[in-house]
């Protein structure tokens, strides 16, 4: 019987890494053996694990052999889509992030939240701190404009609900008022905020249109970003159009 390595994790969700660390594009099938070999985990939390990873989807077998499920080959492909989806974004956005020295963020609208997907941070030590995978209610800013812009009004009836929250004095808090502004998005292609969510905060918004809405966000101290907001806004129209050719679904 293999020795239990001491520094095996304690966590159930550390075990199961462990399980799933064993197998690898060499070694893509194994035996319960080889698993408690490779893992140094005892043999009944192995086989206990397995037992559930297996009938979630996250493993499968045959016969002896163990090997990783459909579930798990599901989230493979959604983590490669990702990383490409990072890869392209930076491309796309990178130079202007370079050019401005702002955050640029990538976001989506998800079950009537606004949610982070890309983030460019700018490395000024004052700057508009954000993280991808970040949610944020709507109405929400330019991106949150930027987003429900691309649905139509009886979609945003069915988001919005009044009254809204006042950010700041300068908060939209009427269904109304912020229509008649999205209608504006929708003609200009762009939303201009300044300081509606956050005193100081200017940011400009760019809709991307597809299978689901998406924006490109500029976002920082508006004595930094007003001197630069044709380029900004020229810079991200052009960066949307591109990323509309790749005819990405997210």
């Amino acid at each position: 019987m293999p020795k239990q390595n001491p520094t095996s994790p304690k966590t159930v969700l550390g075990k199961v890494k462990v399980v799933l660390d064993a197998f690898s594009p060499e070694r893509p099938s194994l035996t319960l053996t080889e698993i408690i070999n490779a893992t140094g985990l005892p043999k009944p939390t192995v086989f206990r694990l397995l037992q559930e990873l297996t009938e979630l989807g996250f493993m499968s077998q045959n016969g002896k052999l163990y090997q990783l499920g459909i579930v798990a080959f599901r989230m493979g492909l959604i983590a490669k889509q990702q990383l490409q989806l990072d890869d392209i974004l930076n491309d796309l956005l990178g130079p202007l992030a370079q050019a401005t020295g702002e955050t640029i963020i990538t976001a989506k609208l998800e079950q009537g939240e606004v949610l982070y997907l890309h983030v460019i941070e700018s490395e000024s030590p004052l700057r508009f701190v954000a993280g991808a995978g970040a949610r944020r209610e709507l109405p929400f800013g330019a991106t949150g404009m930027a987003l429900l812009s691309q649905l139509n009004p009886a979609e945003v009836e069915t988001i919005l609900h009044e009254p809204f929250k006042p950010f700041t004095t300068k908060t939209i808090t009427t269904l109304a008022a912020y229509q008649k502004r999205l209608a504006q998005t929708g003609q200009d292609g762009v939303v201009i905020e300044h300081g509606e969510y956050y005193d100081g905060i200017m940011a400009v918004a760019v809709p991307v249109k597809g299978s689901a809405p998406l924006t490109f966000t500029v976002v920082g101290p508006e004595d930094r970003v007003r001197p630069n907001q044709e380029l900004i806004t020229n810079e991200l129209k052009k960066a949307s159009a591109e990323f509309q050719k790749l005819n990405i679904d997210l």
